[in-house]
């Protein structure tokens, strides 16, 4: 065993920790997108329920 390979070996783990570390701020990255996301949607189903009673006004208009 000389002492090549182990440093090699080391390089490849330090690379390797490197790679997760960018993976987990990509995650973090991910989990607030999906939390804007959720946020969009609330929002969304808010405007459709103004939308719905803009309707049922307008239908009463109507009749």
């Amino acid at each position: 065993m000389t002492i090549i390979p182990v440093a090699v070996e080391f390089d490849c783990m330090a690379v390797e920790f490197d790679c997760m570390a960018v993976e987990f701020d990509c995650m973090a990255v991910e989990f607030d997108c999906m939390a804007v996301e959720f946020d969009c949607m609330a929002v969304e189903f808010d405007c459709m329920a103004v939308e719905f009673d803009c309707m049922a006004v307008e239908f009463d208009c109507m009749a």
